[in-house]
């Protein structure tokens, strides 16, 4: 008689779905933890380079994989946070440019598919946003009444 063969293993599905779970909650816990720190720390650069790394995972990724992780990132501020730091001169911020942290920053608004363009879409919102407002508000001055105006 034939012996019965071994079940198969468990399917992979499983296993990508739980990987893909821990690394959303990953980049979700790092921004978390993030956010507070300052500039120049080494706590800022360690988190920095956990985000980087889980990011650009997350950027080699394709389909649902990738759209579920990207979800996790931006629901969790990570354009805002990554543009905060990248455009704040608080604190030691020459610290954080000399020791790579503000190289992997900048590096995470360049990576392909929509981490990049959800770092990018942010930034270019926030500026326009800054640019709006210097001249919305200008020195007190309406529009109408600039110089060489009655």
């Amino acid at each position: 008689m034939p012996t019965a063969a071994a079940p198969p293993p468990a399917p992979a599905i499983d296993d990508a779905a739980a990987a893909q779970k821990a690394l959303a909650s990953t980049i979700e816990t790092t921004l978390a933890q993030l956010r507070p720190t300052k500039a120049g720390t080494d706590e800022r650069k360690h988190l920095v380079e956990a985000l980087h790394e889980a990011l650009t995972d997350v950027s080699g990724r394709t389909g649902k994989q990738q759209r579920a992780l990207v979800r996790a990132f931006v629901d969790s501020d990570g354009p805002e946070i990554v543009y905060e730091m990248e455009s704040s001169m608080t604190g030691n911020w020459m610290v954080d440019a000399k020791n790579g942290t503000m190289k992997r920053l900048s590096s995470i608004g360049r990576l392909p598919g929509p981490i990049g363009q959800a770092v990018c879409a942010y930034r270019r919102v926030a500026e326009k946003n800054k640019l709006d407002a210097a001249h919305g508000m200008g020195c007190g001055i309406p529009h109408d009444q600039g110089e060489g105006q009655p």
